[in-house]
């Protein structure tokens, strides 16, 4: 199957950036990605030092931020290639709060790990600290509980998220972390049994050394502590913290369990007077050893704090985004009292904010947040003797407490869009000495305000625009923050791209310059799949853009699509798909079929074959059965979800189809992490049934396939095969006490049997596989820290065969790869990335004599003749379609009856004798009978 491997390419190739700068979108002009965290160094008067901790990009900073004029603002990426990150477990970027130590010390804190609670919130590594205003760095991953006498055990930050900071301004040497849960991670078994810990830790030395601290219920149990017996599965969740500096208190949110308080960060005790009449402790009892129980209607808290007034206010979500209402503690209520009135430690959630424009409410539902469990963020800035009160939902409201709180939607992001900003608040960080200074992150990116977003008139002015200004375009000059979830490439040209960017939609761009260049949103909604045909000249882009089955289409000859050429109905939708998706969470995968590029694959719960155009599908078009066998699969509700699709032509003029399913936390139902097989004649129909070749066994392990149900992240069908029978397959998985995850397995026999040959990769989630063009002894495989090559992938089972390609790749998860045909005159590799946008490198066979050739006819047949008697000769040709001189060494024939074919001195050569540079010819006589 493979022949000797080709030389090791020489030198060290480095990836260049492709794009996306950032993204001109439909509604919000310019766009980049996620904003999880916003810090202002409080030393810094002028407001001009910014720093931002992004969802998979790593930490930001600015050091113009409050410049007059928006367009002159400049962050800066400073975690890319930081050493504090070389060869660390669970390594990775994605920065779910950041804080800057008060007193201009330098001191930095980047907590990793997104807390965001959503698929793509991905797992960290624990802390990164800096000295120096983020200059260098060092990582801390775990407590100091055991060395320091404090507690049985040191816990550790390894797969989990950070919610944020809180320092004292009474001892500034002591600061609190909320460390949560990362969603992502949890599904990857990012988390190390009985070691990670979620809760509140606190240090006393500016953050260089930490503590689990201890939480207290009423009745005198802990909810936590370091001499305490581990809470399984991975401790409880603190999911926002604060400093009162009037109270001089610290107040946290702790889902399952309510609000605490503490003066000295180390012991927490609950609030008496709880924020609403939910957080009772007969509905959120301690539950020592566990994380508490779920009908505590508490699964996100957001906290904010008024630091003139001291007053507080607490926003809560239950699990199933049910709002339980903002109330405030009134340490001094505007107009009433003085703050110095106020300097004890007795908090009381007693006065409520209305919130009922806030909500949602359905027919028959309770008033909910929507996405409350994703984007719950608060701010209260002093506004004089007032308080304006900024929550962040979907939106971005604002309301005067002085004025009795009347809600203004200041952003309207999926209505009239008149301020033009982002949805999916995430993060508010504000001034504190021009209280007027306040920057907004979201989904999208990064805006500012200089007024406190002092809109007036009507809901969507026109002139709500000009009280925010778009920072997107300072980030895009330093490197771009797409999150690339999938990518499409023009088979005629790398500089023509379609990605898929989740919620800032798809975007494209069309012979682009080279380099870090802006493209442009073509179709709104999610970004999800997308594909680009690759059998015409033009650019005919796909892509699904909503949970389940929206797939658009669009034709531009030579340039790029634009929305209006999407425009507004989906070709292949849920009516082609019998409704499959509407039980899915997520956009469901596509593809061509490889032997009708006229018609699509779909994968839902089963698998679907139909025209492009999405005219004449019917129930027929279900070329699979519901694949956990479990029912009709009506919405596909409760069925098993296919993950990724991967389909291979064969030589006879067939296909195979590989489709590998959802994980055990992520849809995958009764056939979590298995693989499924379909072969198809050349009549498009299908040749027997689907065949669950994730039960075969693995040759080189005592395991199962993929054991622990992991997603099946990546198919890839080796076209260097004519038979579609060597298949490789990524796995999204860690090592977990429960077993080994092996994150790459090939097949050479369609899955009868399986080969693990992850062998050196590092222990971590492998999303993409691709074979080389040129060498099927060149594999490149896409993981969340990167992307790693093999020379000689036929010995990978046995050695260790991997290793890092190339430099300067960001260290953001790798979510997909492309490699150009063979064809192209400059062979590329195209990476997309969690948080780094896209990027390119010479594939490792680049510059490499390509030996391919072609044998025509591929079979004879002889007719009759005497045994002993030559038959008449038949000519075949070999043509060399590669760059290098292709040597004949030998001839061998298979087939023939008896004693087979004897062409010893029959065998004659025309054209070149040896050295091939164009083609050669052989005439070949059968000899029926006898040996020579």
């Amino acid at each position: 199957m493979f022949p000797a491997a080709m030389p090791l390419a020489t030198g060290s190739a480095a990836w260049t950036a492709a794009g996306p700068a950032a993204v001109n979108s439909i509604s919000y002009g310019l766009v980049t990605g996620r904003i999880s965290s916003i810090a202002l160094d409080p030393s810094d008067v002028s407001g001009n030092t910014v720093f931002l901790g992004t969802t998979g990009g790593g930490v930001w900073k600015s050091q113009n931020a409050a410049a007059s004029t928006a367009s002159s603002v400049v962050f800066a990426p400073m975690t890319d290639g930081i050493g504090a990150l070389n060869g660390v477990f669970r390594a990775g970027v994605s920065v779910g709060a950041v804080s800057v130590q008060p007193g201009g010390t330098g001191v930095v804190l980047a907590g990793l790990g997104d807390p965001n609670d959503a698929l793509d919130s991905y797992y960290g590594a624990g802390i990164l600290r800096s000295t120096d205003g983020g200059k260098t760095w060092t990582l801390i991953q775990q407590s100091m509980d055991l060395e320091d006498g404090l507690g049985l055990r040191d816990y550790s930050f390894v797969g989990e998220g950070f919610a944020g900071f809180a320092w004292s301004t009474a001892n500034v040497q002591l600061v609190v972390a909320a460390v949560s849960q990362a969603y992502g991670g949890s599904l990857d078994s990012a988390e190390i049994s009985g070691s990670s810990s979620e809760g509140l830790y606190y240090s006393v030395d500016g953050g260089a050394s930490w503590h689990l601290a201890r939480i207290t219920d009423p009745n005198g149990v802990d909810v936590q502590g370091p001499d305490d017996s581990f809470d399984y599965p991975d401790g409880n969740a603190a999911t926002s913290v604060v400093w009162n500096p009037v109270r001089r208190v610290f107040v946290a949110s702790v889902r399952f369990h309510g609000y605490y308080l503490s003066t000295d960060g180390m012991n927490w005790t609950r609030v008496p007077s709880q924020p609403g009449s939910g957080l009772t402790t007969g509905k959120c009892p301690t539950e020592a050893g566990s994380v508490g129980v779920a009908g505590c209607p508490i699964f996100r808290g957001s906290l904010a704090v008024n630091p003139v007034t001291g007053d507080t206010f607490a926003w809560t979500v239950d699990a199933f985004n049910q709002d339980q209402g903002i109330w405030q503690d009134a340490c001094a209520i505007a107009g009433t009292g003085s703050a110095a009135a106020c300097t004890n430690q007795t908090m009381s959630f007693t006065t409520q904010v209305g919130a009922t424009a806030l909500e949602t409410v359905g027919a028959g539902e309770n008033a909910t947040i929507a996405n409350g469990d994703y984007n719950l963020t608060l701010a209260a800035v002093p506004s004089g003797q007032d308080t304006l009160l900024f929550a962040g939902d979907d939106d971005l409201w604002r309301c005067s407490l002085a004025n009795g709180c009347v809600w203004r939607n200041t952003t309207n992001s999926t209505t009239c869009m008149s301020a033009q900003v982002g949805e999916y608040q995430h993060a508010l960080g504000w001034d504190t000495g021009n209280p007027l200074l306040m920057y907004v992150g979201n989904d999208s990116g990064l805006w500012r305000s200089v007024d406190d977003v002092a809109e007036t008139g009507s809901v969507c002015a026109t002139t709500d625009g000009a009280h925010f200004q778009n920072l997107n375009g300072g980030i895009a000059a330093s490197g771009s923050l797409a999150e690339v979830e999938s990518l499409g490439q023009s088979a005629l040209t790398t500089a023509t791209m379609l990605a898929g960017l989740g919620a800032n939609g798809i975007a494209g761009i069309a012979n682009a310059s080279t380099g870090l260049v802006k493209w442009n949103e073509v179709l709104g909604g999610e970004g999800g799949p997308v594909a680009e045909d690759q059998t015409t000249h033009s650019n005919n882009w796909y892509a699904n853009n909503a949970a389940g089955v929206s797939i658009f289409y669009c034709t531009a000859a030579g340039t790029a699509c634009t929305p209006a050429g999407f425009g507004t109905t989906p070709v292949i939708g849920e009516t082609q798909v019998a409704n499959d998706g509407l039980g899915m969470d997520y956009p469901a995968e596509f593809g061509f079929d490889a032997i009708d590029p006229t018609q699509m694959l779909v994968g839902t719960c089963r698998v679907w074959r139909g025209a492009v155009t999405g005219v004449g599908w019917t129930s027929a078009n279900a070329i699979s059965p519901v694949l956990d066998g479990s029912g009709s699969g009506l919405d596909c509700a409760g069925n098993s979800l296919i993950r990724s699709m991967a389909v291979g032509a064969t030589s006879a003029g067939g296909e195979v189809i590989y489709v590998g399913m959802a994980g055990a936390a992520d849809g995958g139902g009764l056939v979590a992490g298995h693989l499924f097989r379909g072969t198809m004649a050349a009549t498009g129909t299908l040749s027997g049934s689907w065949t669950d070749v994730g039960l075969s066994p693995v040759a080189n392990s005592v395991g199962t396939f993929n054991s622990l149900e992991e997603d099946v992240s990546g198919l890839y069908v080796d076209p260097h095969d004519l038979t579609a029978q060597t298949v490789y397959v990524t796995i999204s998985g860690f090592d977990t006490a429960s077993g080994q995850t092996e994150q790459v397995y090939w097949t050479t026999n369609g899955g009868t049997s399986w080969t693990a040959i992850g062998s050196n990769l590092p222990n971590s989630p492998a999303n993409a596989i691709v074979v080389d063009p040129q060498d099927p002894n060149t594999v490149y495989v896409a993981t969340d820290t990167g992307v790693y090559v093999t020379r000689a992938v036929s010995t990978c089972a046995t050695t260790a065969c991997w290793s890092v390609y190339g430099t300067g790749l960001p260290l953001a998860p790798v979510t997909t790869l492309v490699a150009t045909p063979a064809s192209l005159p400059s062979p590329t590799l195209t990476a997309g990335t969690y948080g780094r946008g896209v990027w390119q490198i010479p594939l490792a066979t680049a510059g490499v004599p390509e030996t391919v050739a072609t044998i025509t006819p591929a079979s004879l047949t002889y007719a009759s003749t005497t045994v002993g008697v030559a038959s008449a000769s038949q000519t075949v040709t070999l043509k060399n379609t590669g760059s290098a001189t292709l040597t004949v060494s030998g001839v061998t024939m298979t087939g023939g009856r008896g004693g087979g074919f004897q062409p010893d001195e029959y065998l004659r050569w025309g054209g070149y004798c040896e050295e091939c540079y164009l083609h050669c010819e052989a005439d070949l006589y059968a000899v029926p009978g006898g040996n020579p």
